[in-house]
């Protein structure tokens, strides 16, 4: 199921972010015609606009909100995602610094006339790529506290 993060008091919710958390072995649902990942986090951002109060028991203007959906899943399942379907044929643009991940500007319905529509902001992680973005960032740290070692050790 999805994570809600909101970024401010939840009082005051301008923006609110759905983190979809999939598999590291496989998605259930990467490429499903019937809902695959996307449609699943629009479906979790729709039925937080349509009631907030049943859904995370706040009492906002959900038409005051920014939505964001994340979605970290392996490469293979974003790319079986993205050349599926279900998508309506948006267009993802690749994230500069990253390999396979990916955003994109959509929007989702409010109520059932598909004419009234939210936006929504979606981005798709790959497990791959926060692996090597940890690691080369670590790479950093670990090379700083090796020279911190190695001055203290000389300075003994």
């Amino acid at each position: 199921s999805g994570i809600y993060i909101w970024a401010d008091d939840p009082g005051k919710v301008k923006q609110i972010l759905i983190f979809e958390l999939k598999s590291t072995t496989k998605a259930h649902n990467a490429g499903n015609k019937e809902e695959g990942m996307i449609a699943q986090v629009k479906r979790y951002a729709q039925d937080f606009y349509k009631n907030p109060t049943k859904t995370l028991n706040w009492d906002i203007d959900t038409d005051r909100v920014q939505y964001t959906g994340i979605i970290l899943a392996r490469k293979s399942d974003i790319n079986k995602e993205l050349t599926s379907l279900n998508i309506g044929g948006g267009n993802f643009n690749p994230i500069p610094f990253l390999s396979d991940s990916y955003y994109y500007d959509d929007s989702f319905p409010k109520d059932d006339n598909p004419r009234n529509k939210k936006d929504i902001r979606l981005e798709l992680y790959s497990f791959e790529d926060i692996y090597e973005l940890a690691s080369n960032r670590n790479t950093v740290f670990f090379k700083l506290l090796k020279k911190e070692f190695e001055f203290d050790e000389d300075n003994k």
